[in-house]
């Protein structure tokens, strides 16, 4: 039974799990594929645009470098944003699908206890976002294999895994949402609410000196793929978006736990 509640959660979601992975892979082997042709033309366009378009999407004057093109192209916005947006939809109707169903009722009626439900889905939540941020990763090995792009696998590869931790967040912070108030709703606009507020914040701090310390309240601001993807990522940035995604994970489950759902 514990094993067709994780099973179930990603069935029910395979084909839009299989359609962004798809994508995420697709992505990441075309910019392996364009990065030698478009590298000069990089380098002239980051000498006309505004400095602060780099607020956005990182330094335009590393994109040269094919860390640098990765960094700037997919995993400073692209890749952050869709497997974040995966893990709030995910997360929001991880348990709100079954309440607003009805299936709550009996799946909770069953011997299975409500930690090890959740414990589930989180499980298949995780294996979900991990799926999709390493599809990107799987991308640049088979671009790196049949064309001219010369990166350190294991440092794209840590870059995933940040991009999966910073997805994981976002998706906790969904079902803490949700699991609180029992409103699938709730859970999806507190996450995407939140997604967009740090987001701006990230780009806020760099934008206005005096804000500089908003910085450190945005997960982006960890997420740093451009130290990761040239050996210079740090080990506390890695923490800091676990912990984060530990303290909602505890919410969540206090929440749904504790929460009285008529059962």
């Amino acid at each position: 039974m514990l094993n067709s509640i994780f099973g179930k959660a990603i069935w029910d979601r395979k084909i839009g799990l299989f359609a962004t992975s798809l994508g995420m892979f697709v992505f990441a082997l075309l910019f392996t594929v364009l990065h030698e042709s478009f590298a000069g033309e990089i380098t002239r366009f980051a000498n006309i645009v505004p400095s602060e378009l780099s607020a956005f999407v990182g330094d335009m004057s590393a994109a040269a470098t094919p860390e640098g093109f990765l960094a700037v192209e997919l995993y400073s916005l692209f890749l952050p944003f869709a497997v974040a947006i995966t893990g709030i939809a995910f997360a929001s109707k991880a348990i709100g699908r079954e309440e607003d169903s009805g299936t709550l009722e009996l799946l909770l009626a069953s011997p299975i206890s409500r930690s090890k439900i959740i414990w589930q889905k989180l499980a298949a939540i995780k294996t979900t976002l991990f799926i999709v941020a390493f599809s990107a990763f799987l991308g640049v090995v088979l671009g790196k294999a049949l064309f001219v792009f010369d990166v350190n696998l294991k440092n794209v590869a840590l870059a995933s895994l940040s991009v999966f931790l910073l997805g994981m967040v976002y998706a906790m912070a969904s079902l803490a949402a949700q699991g609180l108030t029992g409103k699938t709703s709730v859970g999806s606009g507190i996450g995407a609410g939140l997604l967009v507020l740090t987001y701006a914040a990230n780009i806020v701090s760099k934008l206005v000196d005096n804000l500089e310390g908003v910085r450190y309240f945005s997960p982006f601001y960890y997420l740093d793929v451009s130290g990761v993807l040239n050996g210079n990522g740090e080990l506390v940035n890695f923490a800091v978006l676990l912990g984060i995604t530990a303290i909602f994970y505890v919410m969540a489950h206090i929440g749904f736990v504790n929460r009285d759902t008529g059962v």
